[in-house]
């Protein structure tokens, strides 16, 4: 995983940044929902296409892997000219940058409204699933802390506001000690 894919930061450098902060520090450092991703990003599993989408076998479970990325939940500067959305996808102009080919150039996009996340499947080839149920495209479902959104049958992300973060944070850094 390298560094420099717009949107993302590599799990072992937000680990290094964040894991000793005192829980205060932490909550006042990080402030906005994040997403987890868990599919190495570059080593791509195919995916076979017989007119529906064929989910890819994961190769980990999610409590015996190690998060591979996290992104935050918000507009990067000068990414694209959808103001009031958070659009995850292939292409570099998103502002969550999937590096996958199971992952369309505009893969799908989040967007609050009312308090809430709503995601919104933007018309992608292999489909979006949350929590395992499919959307429809440009059918938004609301979306909450601790939901599994799968892109393209491969792309394994959670939501996770910051509390949820750290607690993860957490875990992660007991199972590596």
């Amino acid at each position: 995983m390298t560094p420099t894919i717009p949107g993302l930061e590599p799990w072992s450098v937000f680990h290094a940044a964040h894991a000793a902060l005192p829980a205060e520090e932490f909550l006042r450092r990080v402030r906005t929902p994040h997403l987890v991703v868990w599919t190495p990003l570059g080593q791509e599993t195919p995916v076979e296409h017989f007119g529906t989408v064929h989910l890819a076998p994961m190769p980990w479970a999610r409590r015996g892997g190690v998060p591979q990325a996290v992104a935050r939940v918000e507009k990067r500067q000068d990414s694209n000219a959808f103001g009031q959305m958070v659009t995850l996808g292939r292409a570099s102009n998103n502002d969550v940058v999937l590096p996958h080919g199971a992952v369309s150039k505009f893969h799908a996009y989040l967007r609050r409204l009312e308090g809430r996340w709503l995601l919104s499947d933007a018309g992608s080839r292999n489909g979006t699933t949350v929590n395992g149920v499919a959307i429809a495209h440009d059918r938004p479902v609301a979306v909450a802390s601790g939901d599994r959104i799968v892109l393209g049958g491969a792309v394994v992300l959670d939501l996770v506001e910051p509390e949820a973060l750290r607690r993860l944070l957490l875990e992660t850094s007991a199972c590596s000690a």
